[in-house]
C-alpha cells in the first residue's frame, strides 16, 4: 500500500500537456483490464504513461509524466515502465495487481474531490482547535475562507498547479526508481513494509527530488539558504527517511504502509496540522530537512562529479550489495570525491559553504 505524505502547500498554474489523445494504445490496453475498466474513468495517455481520472482530469495530470519521463533518463536509465496514475479514492491490491500485470507501474492520486475534502478536514480541524469558541457557521466561514488562500487548479476543472505538478512527478520518480531497483511487483511480496524501494531511503528521496520542477526545487534551496541545520553524511546516508520513522513510531494513525501494495489497497492521504504534528512528534523540520539534503547531495553530487548520472551508479551499485562506501572506496577518485564517507562529509561540508557564498543576497553576509 502506498500513501503520500503531503503539506497543504501544494500549489499556481502549469499548462495542459497537448498529449492528451490516445497516441500509442496504453489507453486502450489498460482500459481493457477489466478492474480497470470497472472504475468507470477517463484515460489520457502520453509517452511515458496514462492518467485515468474522472472526466477532464486526466489531461491534467500528464504533464507531471512529461516533466519526470525527461528527467528519469537524464539521471538514472530509459523509463522502466509506463506509469499509471489513478485519480480514485482508493485503489485495491487486485487492481493494482492488474495494473502491473499489464505492464504499466501503478501510482494512485487524489481524484480532484477527493484531494479538496481532505484539505477540508484538515483546515477544520485545525481552525476548531485553535478557535473553539466559534460557532459551526463561522468555522465554515473560516474554512471557506483558508480554502481560498490555497492557489492553483485541480483535476477537477482540467489544470494542475505548478508545485502539484512537481509533487506529482516527485511520486512517479519514487516508483520508478522502485521498478528500476525491485521490479515492476517491487513491494507486493515486501516481509515488512520499507519507504520505498529496497535501496536506502536517501537514494530513494534523491530519485525522487531530481524529477521535481524548477518552482519545488528552489523551494527545497530557500529552505538550506535559510540556515537549515543538516545531519552529517554518516547519519544522512544510513538513516531511515524521518517521516517513515515517525510513521513506524505511530502504527495507529493509519499511515504506516508498503509503498507495493500490500494487504488493503493502496490510498493517499493528506496529513497536516495537529495531525501532522502528532505524527512527527516536535520534529516536524527533519522531513523538510531530508528532501533539501537529498536535493542539495545530489546536485554536489552531479557537480562535483561531472556525470549527471552519478546516483545511479550508485543506486546499481546498492542493488548489487557493493553498497555505496565500497564504491566510494573504489570509484571516489575518477569522480573527484573522497574515497570514503568520512572525507566525503568533508568535501560536502566545504561545498556546500561555497555554494551558499554563491547565492543571491548571501555573500556580503557572510
Amino acid at each position: 500500500m502506498r500513501t503520500c505524505l503531503i503539506s497543504l502547500l501544494i500549489v499556481a498554474a502549469w499548462p495542459t500537456s497537448t498529449a492528451a489523445q490516445d497516441l500509442t494504445g496504453k489507453c486502450a490496453r489498460i482500459t481493457a483490464v477489466p478492474q480497470i475498466n470497472a472504475l468507470g474513468l477517463t484515460c489520457a495517455e502520453t509517452a511515458s504513461g496514462v492518467a485515468l481520472a474522472s472526466d477532464q482530469g486526466a489531461a491534467a495530470l500528464l504533464p507531471a509524466i512529461d516533466l519526470a519521463s525527461t528527467q528519469f533518463p537524464r539521471h538514472f536509465a530509459p523509463v522502466p515502465a509506463p506509469v499509471a496514475i489513478v485519480a480514485a479514492s482508493t485503489i485495491t491490491k487486485e487492481q493494482l495487481a492488474a495494473i502491473r500485470t499489464a505492464g504499466f507501474a501503478p501510482l494512485p492520486w487524489f481524484d480532484g474531490k477527493g484531494m479538496r475534502g481532505q484539505l477540508e478536514s484538515s483546515i477544520r480541524a485545525k481552525i476548531i482547535e485553535q478557535l473553539p469558541g466559534l460557532t459551526p457557521q463561522q468555522v465554515d466561514s473560516a474554512v471557506a475562507q483558508a480554502l481560498t488562500q490555497i492557489p492553483g487548479g485541480s483535476t477537477a476543472n482540467g489544470t494542475l498547479g505548478e508545485k502539484e505538478v512537481g509533487a506529482l512527478a516527485h511520486e512517479i520518480g519514487h516508483m520508478w526508481f522502485g521498478v528500476l531497483q525491485d521490479g515492476l511487483a517491487q513491494g507486493s511480496t515486501a516481509a515488512a513494509p520499507r519507504y520505498g524501494s529496497s535501496a536506502p531511503d536517501w537514494l530513494d528521496e534523491t530519485a525522487a527530488v531530481l524529477m521535481e520542477n524548477a518552482a519545488v526545487t528552489q523551494g527545497r534551496r530557500d529552505a538550506i539558504v535559510r540556515g537549515m541545520q543538516m545531519p552529517p553524511l554518516t547519519q544522512f546516508l544510513t538513516m531511515d527517511h524521518p517521516v517513515f520513522d515517525a510513521a513506524k513510531a505511530n502504527p495507529g494513525d493509519g499511515v504506516l504502509s508498503d509503498r507495493g501494495g500490500g494487504a488493503g489497497g493502496a490510498s493517499i492521504r493528506i496529513v497536516s496540522g495537529a495531525e501532522a504534528d502528532k505524527l512527527m512528534a516536535g520534529k516536524a523540520s527533519a522531513g523538510p530537512t531530508f528532501y533539501s539534503q537529498a536535493r542539495a547531495f545530489a546536485d554536489f553530487l552531479i557537480e562535483t562529479s561531472g556525470n549527471s548520472r552519478i546516483i545511479n551508479e550508485i543506486a546499481v551499485a546498492e542493488r548489487s550489495g557493493q553498497g555505496t562506501a565500497r564504491w566510494l572506496a573504489a570509484n571516489g577518485k575518477r569522480y573527484h570525491l573522497a574515497t570514503s564517507i568520512d572525507r566525503l562529509d568533508r568535501q560536502w561540508q566545504a561545498w556546500l559553504k561555497a555554494w551558499l557564498l554563491r547565492q543571491p543576497g548571501q555573500g556580503q553576509n557572510r
